[in-house]
């Protein structure tokens, strides 16, 4: 008994001695019987308990109490927490003693006069950087210094080179009133001095590149009329690497800044400010001096590959940029490397190694490579797997990859399948990862991250073609998660009332088979695309398609619909009537599409064929045939620059039957001019006034793309015009309007909603308006 009370005397004191810390060698047999928590003011019992694992009657473990500390810090709410054991009339008892931290009061930010107080307190909640300093939390010492670096970071890239910012704390009292716990207040004190600004600029041992060019290249700018002069340490180290590649791009590539090759410039980005930054306090100036060493050109003396059973020396060379006689580009060189890998890739190959042995001749400025290249094993998929799919089903996604278990590792064919979960229109990103699980065998892993598809909206917007519009939305474009779409539209505005209804399932009973079907009523008045009259239609279609493959894609769409006329312009009294109308017409269609985005592409070619029978059997007013043939290409040209064109060709033409008109109804005609077509011009102001039977339109797009699937610039050339029939075409030398003009893109986060804004400039006077036509819309014109 003696030796167990020494034994419980002993361990009460070590542990009372160290904070947050129990050395205990072995206390296997002692249960506790009782929780004790002393020093809690502004955190329940409750909250402690919920946190720790003990209760009574539980062994007592020091791994378990360190578990419990732990935990207990995490929840930023103690300063100090010590544990011990006591014996009390025979029971055991574990004391927690607590000391919570103070809880702010108030925050006070003195001394900063260019600087609003909004900005310094948005650098006091950062999420993403663990930052939470608001007033009814617990200060944190180590949130508090966090805040501070941003502060001073915020206040640098503002050009306050020299501001200094402290904080400190004092008690706080609540007038008129007691809180529990220790109150404080939370001050901020800024010294902002005065602003220092990029005041030069200058290069040293540069021949090749004038300092101009250097400049040129850099993000950060001489202070001026237009430019800030802001100097941001991480751009300037980003700066010196462009540098560097632009030197490497036209063969200087040892070319250093100082001592430094490209690969060095991060690792002494201190002594690089240090030494190439000079900070003139006195003045408010900064100086920046960059030392180059441009060493010498480098041209490409031989180039060979061997070693691959796969690919003929000769078929890999003609491949890659880097040639003999060449530049040698190092930035293209090492593109050309990954090229060769992706050759490999592409036949399964993917743990192909391509060895490089680059010889440099100084006295003669040359290099000699060679290439050895070792094929490697076949590698096989083992199992696709799918993650982050929350929503989606497993065989949403499964059913677009075109991949099997057992089949070799086509880094081509998973490109393809990763670009089709995109297209899918239900995910923000899709990233592909590997699992090795044998030598030659691999777990393919997509994983996605799903954007919202479902949409209930009240709002309003504007159109070129549609004018103020005002609408109600409830739209699933994922329904049940299995891919299917449904929406209910209703819009309202001062040229256009309507109603929809629509559904679609692509993959009809698990079939690649789709199916749609759309219900609508559609007013629109006579100002409506400059139409000339109020048309009231009302009608329904259904659709079934059958995907051939992942490429080619055939459909056929039944479609009735009832148009009334009235309110005819005088323009077109005589061609247009006051009448009811029916349409019941059927249209198979042919698609062809390999664009690698189908909703802004980068590359790959979209091919378009469809025949619209109306009339005949069918019943309807109007007996025709219509044609439309639609051919879209995008190729990449460089950095983020594509090429885009299209080509879109219609004719349609009546027909006799027993009865019914062997016209073309007013509703099916072709029209050219405006938005959607030829830029530049009105809407329909391109061709007969009520439309006519022969189309012929053609779009040129270069386009910019500045942010990834978010912000596009283009510029671009259209043209195009429209006959009333086909026979009236000069072939020799067929009229086209043509415009020139730009545009804007924006596609909306977190969904596929592209607002389009273009400027037109018609190059044919007499029928475009003068200064240019402005068309704003929703969807690309491509």
């Amino acid at each position: 008994m003696k030796k167990l009370v020494f034994v419980m005397v002993m361990l009460a004191s070590v542990l009372s001695a160290q904070a947050a810390v129990v050395d205990a060698s072995d206390y296997e047999y002692i249960i506790i019987e009782d929780i004790r928590l002393n020093g809690l003011e502004t955190v329940t019992e409750k909250e402690v308990l919920d946190t720790i694992v003990y209760g009574v009657g539980m062994v007592y473990s020091r791994y378990k109490t360190r578990g419990d500390i732990k935990k207990l810090y995490n929840t930023g709410k103690f300063e100090d927490i010590k544990v011990s054991l006591k014996n009390e009339g025979g029971r055991t008892v574990i004391v927690y003693e607590f000391v919570e931290r103070p809880i702010i009061s108030r925050i006070l930010i003195k001394g900063n006069k260019q600087v609003g107080d909004g900005d310094i307190k948005s650098k006091l909640d950062i999420e993403d950087q663990s930052i939470k300093i608001k007033e009814g939390e617990y200060y944190n010492e180590l949130m508090a210094a966090r805040a501070v670096a941003e502060i001073t970071k915020m206040y640098r890239d503002k050009n306050f080179y020299y501001a200094k910012v402290s904080h400190s704390l004092a008690e706080h009292t609540e007038t008129g009133r007691e809180l529990p716990g220790k109150r404080v207040r939370f001050e901020i004190e800024v010294e902002e001095g005065e602003k220092v600004k990029v005041k030069s600029i200058k290069a040293v041992g540069n021949r090749v590149f004038g300092v101009d060019k250097i400049k040129g290249l850099m993000d950060t700018k001489e202070d001026g009329w237009f430019v800030s002069g802001v100097f941001d340490e991480d751009k300037f180290i980003e700066d010196l690497k462009k540098i560097l590649a632009a030197y490497h791009r036209e063969g200087y590539v040892k070319a250093r800044i100082g001592p430094y090759t490209i690969g060095e410039i991060d690792i002494n980005r201190g002594k690089i400010i240090d030494g190439y930054v000079n900070i003139d306090g006195e003045n408010n100036a900064i100086h920046i001096e960059i030392p180059v060493e441009e060493g010498i050109k480098y041209t490409v003396k031989s180039i060979n590959a061997s070693g691959s059973s796969l690919f003929e020396e000769e078929y890999v060379l003609d491949r890659i940029e880097t040639r003999k006689g060449r530049v040698f580009d190092r930035a293209a060189y090492e593109n050309d490397l990954n090229i060769i890998r992706n050759l490999f890739s592409g036949k399964g190959h993917i743990f192909a190694q391509v060895k490089e042995n680059v010889v440099y001749d100084d006295d003669v400025g040359a290099v000699a490579i060679q290439l050895e290249m070792a094929d490697g094993p076949v590698a096989y998929i083992n199992q696709v797997k799918v993650r982050g799919n929350y929503v989606t089903k497993d065989k949403v996604i499964i059913r677009e990859l075109n991949l099997e278990e057992g089949q070799p590792f086509d880094s081509n064919r998973i490109r393809r399948a990763q670009e089709n979960i995109y297209n899918l229109g239900f995910f923000d990103n899709i990233v592909i990862d590997t699992e090795q699980v044998d030598i030659d065998r691999l777990n393919l892993v997509f994983e996605v991250t799903e954007r919202k598809t479902g949409n209930i909206g009240l709002g309003a917007g504007y159109s070129t073609v549609e004018g103020i519009v005002g609408y109600v939305q409830l739209s699933q474009s994922n329904l049940f998660g299995e891919g299917k779409g449904f929406s209910a539209d209703v819009q309202f505005g001062n040229q256009k009332k309507s109603w929809q209804l629509s559904y679609k399932d692509p993959w009809l009973f698990d079939t690649p088979t789709s199916f749609g079907i759309d219900v609508w009523n559609i007013f629109k008045n006579t100002a409506y695309n400059n139409q000339g009259y109020d048309l009231d239609t009302y009608g329904f279609n259904l659709s079934f398609g059958r995907r051939i493959g992942l490429e080619h894609k055939t459909f056929i769409t039944y479609r009735y619909q009832q148009d009334k006329f009235s309110n005819i312009s005088s323009q077109l009294q005589g061609i247009v009537h006051e009448e009811e109308t029916q349409i019941s017409s059927i249209t198979p269609m042919y698609v062809y599409d390999t664009r690698d985005d189908i909703f802004d592409a980068n590359r790959g070619a979209y091919g378009s064929l469809s025949v619209q029978l109306g009339g005949g059997l069918l019943g309807g007013d109007f007996n025709y045939i219509k044609t439309v043939g639609d051919i879209r290409y995008f190729v990449p040209s460089f950095w983020k620059f594509v090429l885009g064109m299209r080509a879109r060709v219609g004719h349609a033409a009546g027909y006799d039957y027993s009865y019914g008109s062997a016209i073309v109804p007013v509703v099916e005609r072709f029209y050219a001019g405006g938005t959607d077509t030829v830029r530049g011009y009105g809407e329909r102001s391109l061709g007969p006034i009520a439309g006519g039977n022969f189309l012929v339109v053609t779009n040129i797009e270069y386009k910019l793309k500045l942010v990834e699937r978010v912000l596009t610039l283009a510029a671009f050339y259209d043209s195009g015009n429209c006959w009333m029939n086909f026979d009236e075409v000069d072939w020799t030398n067929p009229f086209l309007y043509s415009s020139v003009g730009f545009g804007i893109r924006l596609t909306i986060p977190g969904t596929v909603m592209l607002l389009r804004l273009d400027w037109g400039y018609g190059l044919v006077p007499e029928a475009a308006p003068p200064g240019g036509q402005i068309h704003f819309n929703i969807g690309n014109i491509f």
